[in-house]
């Protein structure tokens, strides 16, 4: 492997924001990726991010992203490949689907279009069965908090006191 050239700029290297921009946020690749891809430093990388004013990703998103292409180490392969589907199993065994910028959480997705509106931070989706992949609408059901759900769980006996 060869070492990325110190002091090598964009500019030399003909890359424009929109590809930077794809390479990041599209295609989901990570800075030291990128990097690795044009030859140069992750230093030189996010030197132009912040000279270009590119939005970079939170240490969440880059954390769940990261999770995620390790439990599916293909993951950037999968998106390109003719039966991709836009899910992916995260390692706790939800299933996160592909929009724009961000994965989200398939059950969260699912229960919001029902509702016609987006789930607030304390609303908690449950699995009726258990199952944290099976998403379909008959088997989610919406609590308005944390303890709301453990309530539920308490009176159906499904938690020993």
């Amino acid at each position: 492997m060869k070492k990325p050239h110190y002091g090598r700029y964009l500019s030399k290297i003909k890359v424009t924001r929109k590809q930077l921009e794809k390479l990041y946020w599209e295609d989901g690749y990570s800075i030291r990726d990128i990097a690795h891809q044009l030859k140069v430093t992750p230093g030189t990388i996010i030197y132009h991010f912040k000279k270009l004013v590119l939005k970079m990703r939170t240490q969440h998103q880059a954390c769940l992203m990261d999770r995620c292409r390790k439990k599916n180490s293909d993951s950037i392969l999968q998106e390109k490949h003719h039966l991709w589907k836009g899910r992916i199993i995260h390692f706790s065994g939800y299933v996160l689907l592909r929009k724009p910028h961000k994965y989200v959480l398939e059950h969260r997705a699912i229960i919001e279009k029902k509702i016609g509106r987006k789930l607030r931070r304390k609303e908690v989706v449950h699995h009726m069965n258990g199952n944290k992949s099976d998403n379909r609408q008959e088997n989610l059901m919406l609590f308005s908090s944390e303890s709301e759900h453990q309530k539920w769980h308490h009176r159906v006996g499904l938690i020993e006191t």
